[in-house]
C-alpha cells in the first residue's frame, strides 16, 4: 500500500482523490473510472464515490443516460487535499498521470522515493518499459505530473532491444536501479524481460 493509502485508511479512496488532482475536469462513468484507476468492479471504488459525494468533494452529474463522477471544483478542500496528494501520493499521481499513453507496457519509480529517503529538493526517478510509446503523448502526461507534484520527474524510457542490452552490463545504470525498491505504477515484474 502506498503512503497516501495508509494515511487515508482507504486504497480506492487514495486513487480517486489522486486522480481529481491529477485530472480536475474529468468527467467518467464509474466503470470507466475504476478501469482507469484499476479498481473495476470493485465495491470499494462505489463506497468511495459515495462518501466522498457525501462530503461535497465529488458530483454526480447526468449526462443523456449516464450518471458521471466529476470533482466539485468549488469545494474549499481542494487544495489542502492537492497538497496532501503531493506529499505523499506521488506513485499514485504517475499512475494516473501514466494510464493513458498507449504501449506503456510496465513503469516504476526507483531511487530515493522507492526507498522513502527522498529529499525536499530530490526528484522522482522513473523507469519506463515500452515500444512504440509516442514521445508527445509520454512528455505531455510526465509534464502534467510533474507540476502537480511540483518537482521534477526523470525518465528513463526502454523498449526491448535497448532494455536487453542495457540489463546485461553488471555495475551499469538499469541493472542498479533493477536490484533496488522499486514503486510499480503501470504492468509488474513479468514485463521486464530479464525480470520474468
Amino acid at each position: 500500500m502506498d503512503q497516501l493509502s495508509e494515511l487515508l485508511g482507504s486504497e480506492a479512496r487514495a486513487r480517486l482523490l489522486a486522480h481529481f488532482v491529477v485530472r480536475p475536469e474529468s468527467r467518467m462513468h464509474a466503470r470507466a473510472l475504476g478501469r482507469h484507476l484499476g479498481l473495476a468492479g470493485k465495491r470499494s471504488l462505489q463506497t468511495e464515490v459515495d462518501r466522498l459525494v457525501d462530503l461535497g468533494l465529488l458530483e454526480r452529474a447526468t449526462d443523456a443516460t449516464r450518471v458521471l463522477i466529476t470533482r466539485n471544483a468549488a469545494h474549499p478542500q481542494w487544495t489542502a487535499l492537492a497538497s496532501l496528494v503531493r506529499e505523499y501520493g506521488s506513485a499514485l499521481v504517475l499512475r494516473d498521470a501514466l494510464a493513458d499513453v498507449p504501449g506503456l507496457r510496465a513503469a516504476f519509480v526507483f531511487g530515493s522515493y522507492a526507498r522513502r529517503d527522498a529529499r525536499p529538493d530530490s526528484d522522482i526517478d522513473l523507469l519506463l518499459f515500452g515500444d512504440e510509446v509516442p514521445e508527445r503523448e509520454l512528455g505531455r502526461a510526465l509534464l502534467d505530473a510533474a507540476l502537480v507534484l511540483d518537482r521534477p520527474v526523470d525518465a528513463k524510457r526502454y523498449d526491448t532491444s535497448t532494455f536487453l542490452q542495457d540489463a546485461t552490463e553488471k555495475d551499469g545504470f538499469l541493472p542498479s536501479a533493477l536490484r533496488g525498491p522499486k514503486l510499480w505504477l503501470a504492468g509488474s515484474p513479468a514485463e521486464f524481460p530479464v525480470l520474468a
